[in-house]
């Protein structure tokens, strides 16, 4: 995993929820579930998860996710400018993210697959409505060598699916969602 270089808290301060709750920003309380647990969770609750998930049988599929508050912003819910990029100049573009959307202590990230899918099954449960329909967001889940996964082209009656991609390559429809945590403080230089 692509660690950010930040130190990331569990929730976000008062004046960041304004900020977010302004922009029509979802806040979710995620648990840190892996992208297996989710599934589980999701088949007891009869409710979709995965239609397809390339990291079934994979170490990646059991990595934790983030567990804390996460925003995501669903009117427009990728960064512009992201899609047709390697891992490399995506990671870039996420670095002035949170500056954008005048939060103080807050980061946006380009998340592990387990809490980019946590993230968007709380919107689902949340507002009914699947977000990623066409395209794909990245993670910094590294699945292989120089593959990470991603995830994104979800269907209402079957859940999201999760793939992957050789981060040097550019996809017009694989972008990063606009993914941002609580923190403390910059911890680590660029």
């Amino acid at each position: 995993i692509i660690r950010p270089s930040v130190e990331i808290v569990d929730e976000f301060t008062q004046k960041d929820l304004t900020s977010i709750a302004r922009q029509r920003g979802g806040v979710y309380t995620l648990t840190g579930l892996s992208l297996a647990d989710l599934k589980s969770e999701r088949d007891r609750a009869d409710k979709p998860s995965y239609w397809y998930n390339y990291l079934k049988g994979k170490p990646a599929n059991n990595q934790p996710g983030l567990a804390g508050q996460v925003a995501i912003f669903p009117e427009d819910p990728m960064l512009q400018g992201a899609y047709y990029k390697t891992l490399s100049e995506q990671l870039r573009l996420v670095k002035g993210h949170a500056k954008d959307l005048d939060l103080v202590y807050a980061q946006a990230i380009v998340g592990t697959v387990s809490t980019l899918a946590g993230a968007l099954f709380a919107h689902v449960d949340d507002r009914e409505e699947y977000l990623l329909p066409d395209v794909w967001a990245t993670s910094t889940t590294v699945v292989i060598g120089p593959y990470v996964a991603d995830v994104g082209s979800s269907d209402p009656r079957r859940g999201f699916y999760v793939n992957h991609w050789h981060q040097d390559e550019r996809y017009d429809h694989l972008g990063v969602l606009r993914l941002v945590v609580p923190i403390r403080k910059q911890v680590l230089g660029s």
